[in-house]
């Protein structure tokens, strides 16, 4: 089983100093879900939290350079059409995605943190 670490960040503040409880994108990587696996994209260096966006449900695999995916993968996620904020281990560098449905889907991975 694999065991997460706890995320080294640090929340904007207020003028008094205080945290605020929010994250905000920086970076992206944008692309098009289709039937034809999109293998090991790379995230922006040092992204240990990523908001995940799709237009329809895909399938999303984070892993190294040259990892793969396909619908129902090990180590899948199923993401519905939405958005999710999913914390990475520091190995997961890359980013795979597949269509889930019969729809293309536009997908948008954003460096919280």
């Amino acid at each position: 089983m694999t065991e997460y670490k706890h995320v080294d960040a640090k929340l904007p503040q207020d003028k008094d100093s205080a945290p605020i409880q929010v994250m905000r994108p920086t970076t992206n990587h944008n692309g098009t879900a289709t039937t034809t696996p999109s293998n090991g994209n790379a995230l922006p260096t040092g992204t240990q939290i990523v908001m995940v966006s799709a237009t329809e449900a895909v399938w999303v695999k984070f892993g190294a350079s040259g990892d793969t995916v396909t619908a129902g993968d090990t180590g899948a996620v199923l993401i519905p059409g939405g958005g999710v904020s999913l914390t990475l281990l520091p190995e997961q560098t890359h980013v795979s995605y597949v269509r889930a449905g019969a729809s293309n889907s536009i997908v948008s991975f954003s460096k919280m943190v």
